[in-house]
């Protein structure tokens, strides 16, 4: 908002109503210019991290569902080739016959068995630990959230603000999403 009246609480009003910044006349070009690439930034971030909640919840379930494909294609694989084998074993010595296709299903069915229980005593595990209070994952980010918004407010880039503190991009833009939604901006 541009104006020439010199009072905060037209200035918060209009803030609150939904404009980026408040400024007075008369005003300088590189000025006007800052403001507006600030906001246009501003406004890409905030619509930036919309489409990113919107999509979260997919791209969640496709990252999880390629390792499960994986694990599933090596099991079948693993299954197959210990099928194979008996095979052969089988027509070297007929007076077998079967037998080693007997041992490779039991083989299979007591695998599939540890995994399910290691599955299970792994999940115990991470509850007994949450229930103990431990932290289970990486510990979090300890960023100050005063210094990623002067940063910010002398104009900044996310990027030039990750490396100067030394944590991510995107723990930026979560951080000033964060912040603009605790504002009300957008």
């Amino acid at each position: 908002m541009v104006t020439a009246i010199h009072d905060i609480s037209t200035a918060l009003q209009a803030i609150r109503r939904g404009a980026y910044d408040y400024i007075l006349k008369p005003f300088e070009k590189e000025q006007l210019f800052h403001a507006v690439g600030r906001a246009w930034q501003h406004r890409q971030l905030v619509t930036e991290n919309k489409n990113y909640q919107i999509n979260l919840p997919q791209e969640v379930e496709r990252k999880t569902a390629e390792p499960t494909n994986a694990l599933d294609l090596l099991t079948q694989s693993y299954d197959d080739t210990i099928a194979a084998l008996g095979s052969a074993l089988d027509l070297k010595d007929m007076e077998t016959a079967g037998h080693s296709q007997r041992v490779a299903a039991y083989t299979n069915s007591i695998a599939k068995q540890e995994r399910v229980r290691l599955s299970e005593r792994t999940k115990a595990g991470l509850a007994i630990a949450r229930s103990n209070g431990r932290q289970i994952g990486r510990p979090r980010l300890k960023v100050h959230s005063s210094e990623i918004a002067r940063l910010r407010a002398e104009g900044r880039s996310l990027r030039a603000i990750g490396r100067e503190l030394g944590i991510s991009e995107g723990s930026v833009r979560r951080f000033v999403a964060a912040w603009v939604r605790k504002k009300g901006l957008f």
